[in-house]
């Protein structure tokens, strides 16, 4: 006897009759989006910032909790690079790249468009390059988590992964590395970037009390389209599409190739104050930097101030006093107060004490010889001429000339 069950049979309807429609399946759940309220307050009410509020995060106020950092470059300038270093010192309380960070900063990094090889790649190269305590090590292990998302954009990009991640770890820092694997739409949408980034980022920020860094890809900037001159806020819109990825980050840095060999400038685009300086101790939005390779991966140095002179074709001003002192004739002298003030007041080349500074080190190097003329009352003037060494020369030519009585031309 068969026991097995009976298979229900199913009649179809007479012909003709209308079919019974098919189950839908049941709608998704609503995405939850609660915002945080506008923050409302009497202007004479606002509270000014405080260097220790705990709100900044790197520089002074460069960026805080709560706002964004846009980091631009090119594809294959070495961006995630860049970002894995300075995000590994951070969070070991170094400063990388002229940028420090206020405390160590624990890093959450998503990112697409590397594999575990290349972000180890990253990782050991860094690691040589810090030569790190087991101290720093550990502190690294605790502060630096990456999540690789390779599925999600979009509103499920934040609500499936950013939100519970920042939840489950706390992070003062978030890095987004592209932009564009999780934009989810069309980058030069001014609606579809500012939805990305205003109204699913910006609540996960206040939410969770952290910043993002933002990794975006470049677009050839207009200045370079028509022949004109970029100037350093330009640097700003150098990320592809719409100018939502300028307007809404707190700061841009910017990531340039400047030779075949790895030599990079980084490059402030808005916000400037990281207080940088060039090798002549006068403000900078650049600093320049090297891609390197070793035998187990790859990081970034900072050139020196030699490399970076050469590299800019600038002078330090130690140079323009040698230069100065250079175009006299051999034999010419001159009180030295009073060289010292042509250097500071007439060329306008330095302040006093490097003035002072220039004119010691030029007559060591045999450039000028220092010689005292006698007063009737007080100490004896001091006075320099010119000799006849000239630059890259080791050794004089010829005797030393006689003072000459018409100075300093």
């Amino acid at each position: 006897m068969n026991t097995s069950p009976k298979t229900p049979v199913v009649q179809s309807p007479p012909s003709g009759a209308p079919r019974p429609p098919s189950a839908a399946p049941p709608p998704p759940p609503p995405l939850p989006n609660e915002k945080p309220p506008a923050i409302v307050k009497p202007l004479m009410d606002l509270e000014p910032a405080n260097e220790n509020d705990g709100k900044t995060l790197l520089g002074k106020r460069f960026l805080c909790r709560g706002a964004g950092l846009l980091f631009v470059g090119h594809t294959g300038v070495g961006k995630s690079t860049a970002v894995v270093q300075m995000a590994m010192s951070w969070a070991i309380g170094r400063k990388c790249f002229g940028i420090a960070p206020k405390q160590p900063l624990k890093t959450l990094y998503i990112q697409s468009e590397n594999d575990e090889g290349d972000l180890c790649e990253m990782r050991e190269g860094v690691l040589e390059h810090l030569q790190l305590s087991e101290e720093e090590k550990v502190m690294l292990r605790e502060n630096f988590i990456c999540a690789s998302e390779v599925s999600r954009m979009g509103e499920e990009f934040f609500n499936e992964t950013v939100g519970p991640l920042l939840q489950k770890y706390s992070p003062d820092l978030l890095i987004i590395d592209p932009a564009l694997s999780y934009l989810g739409g069309d980058a030069n949408a001014q609606d579809v970037v500012g939805i990305f980034l205003r109204n699913l980022l910006n609540p996960l920020l206040q939410e969770y009390n952290c910043a993002a860094v933002v990794v975006h890809h470049t677009a050839k900037p207009t200045a370079a389209k028509n022949g004109a001159q970029s100037v350093a806020t330009d640097y700003a819109y150098l990320g592809a599409g719409s100018a939502e990825w300028a307007n809404w980050p707190r700061g841009v840095l910017v990531l340039k190739a400047k030779d075949q060999l790895g030599v990079r400038e980084l490059r402030i685009g808005k916000r400037f104050r990281l207080d940088w300086k060039d090798p002549m101790g006068e403000q900078s939005a650049s600093r320049f930097l090297r891609q390197n390779s070793t035998a187990t991966g790859i990081f970034y140095s900072e050139l020196s101030d030699d490399e970076t002179l050469a590299l800019t074709g600038k002078v330090s001003k130690f140079e323009k006093v040698q230069k100065l002192i250079c175009a006299q004739e051999p034999g010419k002298v001159i009180e030295k107060k009073l060289l010292i003030a042509r250097i500071v007041t007439d060329e306008k080349i330095c302040g006093e004490n490097k003035a002072h500074d220039a004119v010691k080190l030029l007559i060591s190097d045999g450039y000028l010889e220092e010689f005292e003329k006698p007063r009737t009352t007080g100490p004896a003037e001091k006075w320099v001429r010119r000799t006849d060494k000239k630059p890259g020369h080791s050794s004089f030519a010829g005797g030393k000339p006689p003072p000459d009585p018409h100075g300093w031309s």
